[in-house]
């Protein structure tokens, strides 16, 4: 088939991604009928392929088991979303591998990245890990908490309560741009997340599908990070966020 097209869209964390995979999941069929298969990152009532293992395979340049999984895809066009793919944004070795397969496999590669404005994506970050791990004490770690990302990059608690650390500095949007658009050049798409205009990222994501949003079924918000009252002090912690986080984009 000729004139195939893979969107690829590569997060950023909390930028509204679970959102947009629901959306692709609610509308398989419709997508499907537009010659769109659909290959992401979460596993919604276990009915779908588990796009985690497809970014590991893309992270090792394990060519051979990345054609596996893509060819599973019977569709003229395909979309693959995982938030992970930002994890090697700062690898151009990978990103460029990334492009090379995708374009040998017989696709036109497009890369699709959400991104926040910084202070909304730091607060709604230390929610979430807040949310990870209850025993936190706000007051003993939004510094540490700020400073570790500025040192490391993101950070999170697995289920043992114990922090570990990688080296992508997901939060600088300009790098991660100007890494991807690098390689892709105008077919490199930059859409803004915004928790105030609720749907709005996703009327972009159908736009640069060329379908209808009328068409979709448009699901709920996904994985909004709310924890009780008394984990946090809201007005503080968005002071100290808004006054701290600018240590880390300078």
């Amino acid at each position: 088939m000729k004139n195939r097209k893979c969107y690829i869209h590569i997060g950023n964390f909390k930028t509204g991604s679970t959102t947009l995979q629901k959306l692709l999941f609610l509308n398989q069929s419709f997508l499907k009928k537009n010659n769109l298969g659909v290959i992401y990152e979460r596993n919604f009532f276990k009915k779908t392929i588990n796009n985690m293992k497809l970014f590991r395979y893309f992270n090792e340049l394990d060519e051979k088991n990345i054609a596996k999984y893509i060819k599973l895809n019977s569709s003229k066009h395909l979309i693959l979303s995982s938030e992970y793919f930002s994890c090697i944004s700062y690898d151009l070795n990978k990103i460029f591998f990334l492009k090379k397969i995708i374009i040998k496999l017989g696709y036109k590669p497009i890369i699709i990245f959400l991104g926040r404005n910084y202070i909304s994506f730091f607060n709604s970050l230390y929610r979430e890990v807040l949310k990870q791990n209850k025993s936190l004490e706000y007051k003993d770690n939004i510094m540490e908490y700020l400073k570790k990302i500025k040192k490391y990059g993101y950070y999170f608690y697995n289920k043992n309560n114990k922090y570990y650390l990688s080296q992508n500095y997901y939060y600088k949007n300009n790098v991660i741009k100007k890494n991807w658009k690098k390689v892709f050049n105008k077919n490199f798409v930059y859409l803004e997340f915004n928790k105030k205009s609720k749907n709005k990222f996703i009327f972009d994501f159908i736009k640069i599908l060329n379908l209808e949003k009328s068409n979709f079924e448009i699901p709920e918000v996904q994985n909004k990070t709310t924890i009780k009252f008394w984990h946090i002090k809201r007005i503080l912690t968005k002071l100290f966020i808004y006054i701290y986080s600018y240590m880390l984009i300078k």
